[in-house]
């Protein structure tokens, strides 16, 4: 060294150069193995994290020190606290400083962009400027400030969503770290908001992970219970990373469960996919969750939701995940994981079914089971545990295993189909499933019934086209429920027995006594003759009812060929069908299927009245166990209106059942008419009346069915008091009959509210009269399942926990006409200028609420307008909000009220117009929604909003909206007049205010068809208030059937 003085210049510039040299290319190396180790900074908590698992922690050990790890995060630097110090050259890239401070150490490494890279490893002493207690480490990194600043910012944001991503479940993977902490400062040091993660173990199998989050002084703590399976993977390949590994380095590995660790690349954030070693663990990973499983089943609660922890099948992994679960689904399938319904013992998923709902009745219990090979998984898995099995080999019993059960039930001593203490509700349900399985099941029951064979396959060929299973339900119960407990070898008796002849009963006519007498232990005795009928003096005689039933025939065919005359059906040259009497030949059986069909799929798939499948089924009954003539015509004459095809048989089937109907009405002294069958068919008839604008026929047969409803007592079906003294209907024979009661008599309600709101009318039923409950669903009616259901004041109240899609219909109805009926309301101007106490302000408010509270508690599943149902709910509730503020909007103008109530009344116009517009946009069928009138009336509100909107605002979305609406009417009305004379209407206003003075041309075409009735929408400027059906006198020619000359004035309304 001495020497060094001694050489010249030049000698001394080649040796700082070659120094240089030599610094620059270290540096660079530095550089390249930083960014091969981490090359971003895109797992930069995951690796500070990690790094600190890696240490020993001896000290923290021998104090009994849980290990821990703390982040501060500040916004130019991050504090990291933990028992030791962690490794940093993940920070090589990510930051520019880093100090380290622990024990006596105080030093930093300091790094810039454009600096050498021997910043990264080479430390720099700094002098302590606090002391910190042992054996704590203490490391700022300090965040960059230097270049780009996007860059900067952007890098600042990132670790900033790093440690707000961090979640507890890491500390399931570290072995070591029991604790992590993270804390966000501000500028000025405060604490933003913090989190915390406590792990603590339970037992070998069991961790308990607590949670404390705080923020904005707000503290919340959670906890969170998992299952830990291990298993040591053995028989693993070398690893390629490991070849220079001792003996006693892989000894150590054993026991810190090193060995299970992937084989990854230089930078840990990748793992290598084609190592064998990396291979076998992935299948060891797959074992141990089979194992879990197993534990999983000894759980008193995991063990019938444990599947929902299996990976899921299309979640898009890469290949060498795809292969984990490609091994996960193998093992599953070939182990004993699953519980059936019988054994105690773990089944294989292969040996398994799902009970498909036809299987079960509504208890979910199995119609026919088999013990001993117990072939249905249990019924304790919840259905999305099931779905989630499907992937993985799940599958739903076949219709050859419901046949195998069948076949050994019919084969056993005590068979459950042969029993006749077996309820009629288990009969219906196999007879399902009977029709689904087909000819096989067909076969069964004439290879182990000999006595069926009367029984013919091909009377089943309507009713398989009808609908199916429906019809086949009520034919089994009625056809099959005599024969079916009868053994083949036994012959039944050719009499009744003479108990069951006293008593007036069945008799199932057993050998050696029948199952009654058998029941109650009375001797059975059958006649060995039929005994001739002994005619009393008490019993009329054969002559004297020949005579009655020749006079009643006479009396029957005089009122034939009366109404014949008074009422022409149609023309031949209309159609086929040339008959219209009383006993005329029916249509074609394929019209009648087909038109059937259309009604219960199109015209009556929502707020159902009538039973699907009783109805199908009635319809193959004898004549005089079917529906009345007037019910079946109205059903195909609603149906014709809704099908092309048949659009030309809804007037002739129309007044056929008009006819039948009057008919039936004269019939004796009027108690033929009086059914329930008869009040269904005057809610139909009242809505095909109004479809065709034939108001005053509309209104008489609503009024005609809210009084048969009446005297059949279905307004009290659920009352406390003892209605069934005066009630004209039996007592019902199961809960679907009289679900079909309720259904009837909300159906008429909804036809008198409707009626009374269009026209102004006093409503014909007071709701504080009727005690009978809402309807219960759709599902539970048409499957005749028994459902639980509340009543309209109990909703009214708030209470909607039972409330079906029919029910929330019947709610909405009865407030859209309570909003209407407020609007016709007079009220003195005294009255209306005190807002806050008048009755009118009071109502009103009131009435607002209840929609406010109405559109709140809808579900899911009616909002929107993605079903019928849902859309004629909402286009309800908007058209009454229009009605109510366009009436208050009016008051407050006209008795210059606060303009607060102004504003906040006319505020809620147009929201209500806009939601009408978007609910009629968003129909892929608009023609069809339009075929119930309240659509019509709430186009018609909304087109009158957008009007007065831009009249008022110039408002260039009103305009459009308007415009589109009003092209939609006039469109729809050449098909529709019911729109057709609301478009008329609003052209006559557009006109009018000036907006578009072509308006009436448009409609020409309209009015040239001469639209019948009074033109509907008529506007009550003074008061606010629209008469949508309003009274005027005759106005074109009458309806075919009713002679003009008895109209003096045509009545409005629709339901």
């Amino acid at each position: 060294m001495d020497d060094i003085g001694c050489f010249n210049s030049d000698y001394r510039r080649r040796i700082d150069g070659n120094w240089l040299k030599m610094e620059n290319a270290a540096s660079h190396s530095i550089k390249v193995l930083a960014r091969n180790i981490y090359g971003s900074g895109a797992r930069f908590v995951f690796e500070l994290v990690q790094n600190a698992e890696d240490n020993s922690f001896r000290k923290a050990d021998d104090r009994s020190d849980p290990p821990f790890i703390s982040f501060q995060i500040h916004p130019k630097h991050i504090v990291v606290d933990c028992a030791k110090g962690i490794g940093f050259k993940s920070v090589f890239i990510a930051v520019s400083r880093v100090y380290i401070q622990s024990g006596n150490y105080s030093f930093e490494f300091r790094h810039n962009k454009n600096d050498p890279g021997l910043g990264m490893v080479r430390p720099i002493w700094v002098k302590p400027t606090e002391t910190i207690p042992s054996p704590l480490t203490h490391t700022t990194l300090y965040l960059p400030d230097q270049g780009d600043e996007d860059e900067i910012e952007h890098l600042k944001k990132v670790f900033a969503m790093q440690f707000d991503d961090l979640k507890e479940t890491c500390l399931l993977f570290l072995r070591k770290l029991s604790k992590i902490s993270v804390t966000f400062y501000d500028e000025q040091g405060n604490t933003r908001r913090s989190k915390q993660f406590t792990k603590k173990k339970i037992d070998d199998y069991r961790v308990s992970f607590e949670t404390t989050v705080t923020s904005d002084d707000k503290l919340s703590t959670t906890s969170q219970m998992y299952h830990i399976t291990k298993q040591l993977a053995t028989g693993l390949a070398q690893s390629e990373s490991r070849d220079t590994a001792t003996t006693e380095e892989a000894r150590k590995s054993l026991t810190s469960a090193e060995v299970s660790d992937f084989d990854t690349s230089a930078n840990r954030q990748d793992i290598m996919t084609t190592t064998r070693r990396n291979l076998n663990i992935r299948d060891s990973i797959a074992k141990t969750l089979v194992q879990a499983i197993l534990e999983f089943n000894q759980h008193s609660v995991l063990r019938y939701t444990w599947p929902l922890f299996l990976p899921s099948q299309d979640n898009g992994q890469a290949s060498f995940w795809c292969g984990l679960n490609a091994k996960i689904i193998s093992l599953v399938q070939d182990s004993a994981i699953l519980r059936s319904r019988n054994r105690s013992e773990l089944r294989p998923i292969r040996e398994v079914v799902i009970a498909l709902n036809g299987m079960t009745d509504k208890g979910g219990i199995l119609l026919r089971d088999d013990p001993i090979k117990d072939p249905f998984i249990s019924a304790e898995y919840p259905s999305k545990v099931i779905k989630h099995l499907e992937p993985y080999g799940l599958r739903a019993a076949s219709a050859s295993l419901f046949v195998s059960l069948l076949k050994r039930d019919l084969s056993l001593h005590d068979s459950k189909m042969r029993s006749n203490t077996t309820a009629d509700d288990w009969h219906s349900l196999v007879a399902r499933m009977c029709l689904i399985t087909g000819e096989i099941c067909f076969g069964i029951l004439e290879q182990q019934m000999p006595h069926l064979k009367k029984f013919d396959r091909r009377q089943f060929l309507p009713s398989i086209k009808l609908q199916g299973y429906r019809v086949l339900q009520l034919y089994f119960v009625l056809t099959f429920r005599e024969v079916l407990y009868r053994t083949s070898e036994e012959t039944p008796m050719p009499f009744s027995c003479y108990q069951c002849r006293n008593r007036k009963l069945k008799c199932d006519r057993s050998s050696p006594e029948c199952s009654r007498c058998s029941a109650t232990g009375t001797k059975c005795q059958y006649p060995s003759s039929r005994k001739k009928p002994v005619i009393t003096a008490t019993r009329p005689r054969v002559k004297e009812l020949e005579s009655r039933l020749v006079d009643l025939e006479y009396r029957l065919k005089a009122t034939q060929d009366e109404g014949y005359q008074s009422f022409r059906p149609f023309e031949p040259s209309e159609n086929q069908l040339t008959e219209t009497g009383r006993y005329e030949q029916l249509p074609p059986q394929e019209i009648i299927e087909d038109l059937t069909n259309v009604f219960f799929t199109k015209v009556h798939c929502d707020a159902q009245y009538i039973h699907p499948s009783r109805y199908l089924a009635s319809l193959y009954l004898p004549p005089h166990m079917q529906p009345p003539m007037c019910l079946q015509y109205i059903i195909m004459a609603r149906a014709a209106l809704v099908s092309p095809p048949h659009k030309h048989l809804a007037d002739p089937f129309y007044r056929r059942a008009r006819y039948y109907l009057e008919a039936d009405e004269q019939k004796g002294e009027g108690e033929y008419f009086v059914t329930l069958a008869h009040t269904q068919c005057c809610i139909l008839m009242a809505h095909f009346e109004v479809l065709n604008m034939w108001f005053s026929r509309s209104s008489m047969s609503t009024s005609k069915s809210v009084r048969l409803s009446q005297i059949l007592g279905l307004h009290q079906l659920d009352g406390k008091n003892d209605w069934r003294r005066n009630a004209t209907l039996p007592e019902p024979r199961d809960w679907c009959e009289l679900e079909e009661r309720r259904r009837t008599l909300w159906a008429v309600f909804c036809n008198d509210k409707h009626t009374s709101g269009t026209t102004g009318w006093p409503s014909l039923m007071d709701v504080n009269k009727i005690s009978t409950l809402l309807p219960a669903s759709d599902e539970a009616f048409q499957l005749g399942m028994e459902e639980s259901s509340t009543s309209l004041p109990q909703v009214l109240r708030g209470d909607n926990s039972l409330c079906s899609s029919f029910a929330y219909r019947i709610t909405t109805t009865h407030l859209f006409h309570e909003c209407l009926d407020h609007t016709y309301q007079d009220h003195q101007a005294s009255d209306l200028t005190d807002v806050q106490n008048s009755q009118f302000w009071k109502r009103h408010r009131d009435l607002d609420t209840s929609l406010s509270t109405a559109f709140i508690t809808l579900p899911e599943t009616l909002r929107g307008s993605h079903t019928q149902e849902a859309t004629n709910i909402n286009l309800q509730l908007h058209t009454a909000s229009i009605c109510i503020h366009r009436v208050g909007a009016v008051q407050a103008k006209k008795y210059n009220i606060s303009t607060d109530v102004l504003s906040s009344t006319q505020a809620r116009l147009v929201p209500s117009a806009d939601a009408i517009f978007n609910i009629i946009a968003s129909q892929p069928d608009v023609t069809a929604m339009f075929g119930t009138p309240l659509v019509t009336f709430a186009a018609y509100m909304a087109t009158y909003v957008f009007l007065e909107d831009y009249v008022s605002a110039q408002n260039r979305s009103s305009e459009m909206k308007m415009t589109a609406l009003m092209d939609l009417m006039i469109t729809i009305g050449h098909e529709n007049p019911v729109t057709a004379s609301a478009a008329i209407q609003m052209a006559h206003e557009l006109q009018k205010t000036g907006i578009d003075a072509s308006a009436v041309d448009k409609v020409q075409d309209l009015m040239e068809r001469s639209v019948k009735g009074p033109l509907l929408g008529q506007q009550n400027t003074a008061e606010g208030s629209v008469l949508f059906c309003p009274f005027d006198g005759p106005s074109g020619p009458a309806p075919p059937g009713v002679p003009s000359e008895i109209l003096r004035g045509n009545l409005s309304g629709f339901p």
